[in-house]
């Protein structure tokens, strides 16, 4: 009777966790559904994005690459063929959560996608309380079967998940290129200048509008280097911002331009690029 009780109780408790878990996804939902549908055109390039890099991102944020995930798929896979796990899972209502919860989220940002693209590997982390709760029911049940083997099991994921720490804390990735408009709305004198951007001007307007209304924000194309502006400011350092192009792309447009390399300093990011001047050289003349 007792144990009637107890299980009662963890089946009420995974419901409100359930309920708290699609309440927190909501607010989320609403926003992308809502907010992001005003700026619908500059969400494209995560159509665009390849879902092959949007899973090998979100592997990195999950657990910190493809290596740990491997591993750990094999550990659950050894796990779930024992005769034992079906009876596991039937009394276990963190995997009923855990297993509920993933078809909730990607169901209706797949919805969403349909008009409004929004599957990216960041937004994505909306999945990793489930799946951390799946992972830790896993680990319960393998550690009372086999603690031992339990034991290594885990160490090894845990030996494979910090080899990754040092790229995860020192590659400069960003989907949207955010560190980019960051860089440049720290540039001091680029207020109300104006900035050569590469492509369509809304996209930039969009990262640094509401931050800097009154910068004045110049396309440019490969084919128009001769009206290459200089910013207005002295102060101001950034020459060109380029985003949504490939490096080798980014390395003709600039040779394209005809700018003097030795006064330039190339600022990279995540398919996104800020040209700007070296200190103590207020001009940047073109190559011959």
């Amino acid at each position: 009777m007792w144990k009637g009780h107890v299980r009662q109780y963890h089946v009420k408790a995974a419901k409100l966790a359930l309920a708290g878990i699609v309440a927190g996804f909501v607010p989320w939902l609403v926003y992308h559904s809502h907010f992001m549908l005003h700026g619908a055109q500059l969400t494209g390039w995560i159509a665009k994005f390849p879902l092959a890099g949007t899973a090998s991102w979100f592997l990195r944020l999950w657990l910190g690459g493809f290596a740990p995930a491997a591993a750990l798929m094999l550990f659950s896979c050894v796990i779930t063929a024992m005769p034992n796990f079906r009876s596991f899972t039937r009394g276990n209502p963190a995997l009923h959560v855990a297993a509920l919860m993933i078809p909730l989220v990607l169901g209706p940002a797949a919805f969403v996608s349909v008009s409004t693209p929004v599957l990216t590997s960041r937004n994505l982390i909306v999945l990793l309380p489930s799946l951390y709760l799946f992972m830790a029911a896993l680990g319960g049940y393998a550690v009372k079967r086999w603690r031992t083997l339990a034991a290594i099991c885990l160490g090894i994921e845990l030996l494979l998940i910090a080899r990754s720490l040092g790229s995860y804390y020192s590659v400069q990735t960003k989907e949207q290129w955010r560190e980019s408009a960051s860089f440049v709305l720290n540039q001091p004198g680029c207020a109300r200048g104006p900035i050569n951007v590469f492509g369509d001007v809304a996209n930039y307007q969009y990262l640094i509008g509401r931050s800097r209304p009154r910068l004045k924000l110049v396309a440019i194309t490969p084919s128009s280097g001769a009206e290459l502006v200089e910013p207005s400011d002295a102060d101001c350092r950034v020459i060109l911002w380029a985003a949504d192009l490939s490096p080798s792309d980014f390395d003709q447009l600039l040779s394209s331009l005809r700018l003097n390399r030795s006064c330039l300093r190339v600022t990279a990011f995540y398919w996104a690029f800020v040209v700007t001047r070296q200190e103590n050289k207020a001009h940047c003349g073109r190559e011959p």
